[in-house]
């Protein structure tokens, strides 16, 4: 897809550098890795959440975004990194297995130093779209959907619709092909 597209495009520092001025989308959001706990639960689990009910996305984490005022998307503005990005990711990943419900699955992490042998640098979240019944955030009960460059409450009957959307079915092809000798047309078993 083209988010998993993204994802692995974002692979060194330069590529981060290339976001800034650029707006948040359907497909990534920033965020700055708070001081509090209890910020970082709910500022990953609310974009955790919005990813997976919508058409999926990264979250990248040491980029400072902001927006111009109301209704403008937020746009990268600079890079903030973080001080130990092993932990940040490792604490990123444990707050979508605790704060969402049900769970996301195929969720990847990786991380980008910031300089040879820093433990510094950025974390980045590739969320999939999950099937089935929406994802919430255990934080404060709230289902969310990620439209366009915002990250929203869904409304009643998204998540309705939601609710009553059965997984898609996963088919696979098997093709066996067998090494049989056919007998000519009009043969009828016997010696030729």
């Amino acid at each position: 897809t083209n988010t998993e597209r993204f994802y692995k495009q974002l692979s060194s520092v330069r590529a981060l550098q290339a976001l800034v001025g650029k707006p948040e989308n359907a497909d990534f959001d920033c965020k700055e890795w708070p001081a509090r706990q209890d910020d970082a639960r709910r500022i990953i689990a609310k974009a955790a959440c919005g990813f997976t009910n919508a058409t999926g996305g990264v979250i990248v984490i040491g980029v400072k975004a902001s927006g111009a005022g109301a209704n403008t998307p937020d746009v990268v503005r600079s890079l903030a990194s973080v001080a130990n990005r092993h932990a940040v990711a490792s604490a990123a990943l444990d707050i979508i297995l605790q704060s969402v419900e049900p769970g996301i699955e195929g969720i990847r992490t990786k991380t980008i130093a910031e300089g040879k042998s820093k433990p510094s640098g950025f974390v980045l979240l590739f969320v999939p779209a999950s099937d089935g019944p929406p994802r919430r955030s255990k934080v404060d009960g709230r289902f969310y959907v990620r439209i366009a460059s915002g990250t929203l409450p869904m409304e009643f009957f998204q998540v309705e619709e939601r609710f009553g959307r059965r997984p898609l079915p996963r088919l696979s092809l098997t093709i066996e092909v067998s090494n049989m000798m056919m007998d000519p047309p009009g043969h009828d078993g016997g010696a030729i």
